[in-house]
């Protein structure tokens, strides 16, 4: 509900114990790159490897900055049409 008042029905969601990041808008979404990275500036999805990951200012504020200027709504159907654009009916 925060989201529809406040978000316009757009908001980035970080889910901590994961290490991702999804934006969810009207009842669709797509992950997000997360926010944090290991030493030599990988992702860990999943926590998979537990290496120690450190907050990337530079992802937090690319993330804060669509936010904000609530662009948010494109990047959710641009990764949308770039993942539906990649599937063959092979791979359905």
């Amino acid at each position: 509900q925060h989201a529809i008042a406040c978000g316009a029905g757009c908001a980035p969601f970080l889910l901590v114990k994961q290490c991702l990041v999804f934006v969810i808008r009207h009842g669709s979404g797509c992950r997000h790159q997360t926010l944090y990275l290991d030493a030599y500036g990988e992702e860990d999805p999943y926590l998979k490897r537990g290496r120690p990951l450190t907050l990337n200012a530079e992802r937090y504020a690319r993330l804060r900055q669509l936010w904000c200027s609530h662009r948010l709504h494109a990047e959710v159907a641009r990764a949308n049409h770039r993942m539906a654009a990649n599937m063959s009916w092979e791979s359905i």
